[in-house]
């Protein structure tokens, strides 16, 4: 914190200023480099070492994390999705009640699989055993993930949809990204997010073809074989808009 460029910490941005508003005192840990200021909308933001670079810097600053954590006195510490359960054990040694937020089933992504001997996803599916064995309650965002749960370790968990805010000021469309994409208000579909294989994004290629709709694609992905024949497959009703901020983004929300 701050950030509002992911889902993850989207959902930190949001959820954790509400609670201090609350009363709750509120701690974010932080790597490197984020934290511009000790405080955040009311969260104290506080820094731990983060060492290892990419690959292993989510679990490095997590241990780091927790450690610091286990020497205040929290009710609750919070492990968001998988990989940091990792050091689910570590948390659960103090006090605090260890509460964990899943999203999805990250070991089964094609970037965890696809590494070498598919180390990623062997690690991370370890983080989610402890995760079940360790925590003391599990949120997930969506029913699949509470049956998954349920029927592989016998876990309760908390569904937790995603939630939005809503924002009722009135708004002027960007009429240039309109113009641009060449689509009309009301008369498209709009998908967010990052291109991945995972997100499914080929079963709304597929749909636009059956259904005739505008398509806009906002979002950009690797430039490898699954992406290449994404947009091969996509015909004239498709369009790939690549990355988009601000105004331009707002407006594709608004007028789909």
């Amino acid at each position: 914190m701050p950030s509002s460029y992911s889902g993850i910490e989207r959902i930190w941005e949001e959820l954790l200023p509400r609670l201090a508003a609350l009363g709750h005192d509120v701690t974010a840990y932080c790597r490197p480099g984020v934290a511009t200021t000790d405080t955040h909308k009311g969260v104290r933001l506080v820094t731990t070492s983060a060492p290892g670079g990419a690959s292993a810097e989510t679990l490095s600053h997590t241990r780091s994390a927790v450690k610091h954590a286990l020497t205040r006195d929290f009710d609750v510490i919070a492990l968001h999705a998988l990989p940091p359960q990792m050091f689910a054990p570590l948390a659960a040694r103090g006090s605090a009640a260890v509460v964990s937020h899943v999203h999805g089933l990250d070991w089964q992504r094609a970037k965890w699989q696809q590494t070498p001997l598919g180390l990623g996803a062997k690690v991370i599916k370890l983080a989610e055993r402890r995760m079940a064995k360790s925590s003391h309650a599990v949120a997930v965002c969506a029913p699949y993930l509470a049956d998954y749960y349920r029927q592989t370790y016998g876990l309760a968990t908390t569904v937790l949809p995603n939630g939005i805010v809503p924002d009722d000021r009135p708004f002027d469309p960007c009429c240039d990204v309109l113009r641009e994409l060449a689509i009309e208000p009301g008369q498209f579909v709009v998908s967010i997010g990052r291109l991945v294989q995972e997100k499914r994004t080929q079963d709304l290629v597929s749909a636009q073809k059956r259904l005739g709709f505008k398509l806009v694609i906002v979002g950009e992905g690797p430039d490898n074989d699954w992406m290449k024949q994404l947009k091969a497959s996509a015909g004239d009703g498709v369009v790939f808009a690549g990355h988009r901020t601000g105004h331009a983004l707002e407006t594709l929300f608004r007028t789909a």
